[in-house]
């Protein structure tokens, strides 16, 4: 099990944050593009369930921070190595044609996700802290 990556991400509505969550991952990611993909299909099923409890149906804007998971599900490439998961992938890539998804690259620097994925020292943690929309910005020191 100390194989398996760590999936996390925190869903945002109305700029505020109303969900997060971090588990460790069913299958052994071969890459870190993978690891990433896997990732990409639990937070589209956290979002895309919120949004029938919610009643929203507007496109729901997902950042990740590996450009070559980006390209990959963009391109609707499907190889040897990412059989495995295929199935999963072609679920985002719908989601992607039918106009519901908008996938958006933000750098590791920036990735508040990395917060609920990954141990981050004091200093990161402020930085991240930071970037959440100004009014919701948290006060005080941790």
């Amino acid at each position: 099990q100390a194989r398996r990556s760590r999936s996390g991400h925190i869903t945002y509505f109305a700029s505020g944050p109303i969900s997060w969550r971090s588990v460790r991952q069913d299958i052994v990611a071969l890459s870190t593009m993978e690891a990433e993909l896997i990732s990409y299909v639990t937070c589209l099923q956290s979002a895309t369930y919120l949004n029938r409890i919610l009643g929203n149906s507007s496109k729901v804007k997902m950042f990740g921070d590996n450009q070559a998971a980006i390209s990959y599900v963009k391109n609707h490439n499907i190889t040897n190595r990412t059989k495995l998961i295929s199935i999963r992938i072609h679920w985002i890539q719908e989601r992607l044609s039918s106009n519901k998804l908008e996938i958006l690259y933000i750098a590791t620097s920036q990735n508040v996700a990395d917060m609920v994925t990954k141990p981050l020292s004091h200093h990161k943690t402020q930085e991240l802290l930071k970037s959440y929309p100004p009014q919701f910005q948290v006060q005080g020191e941790y």
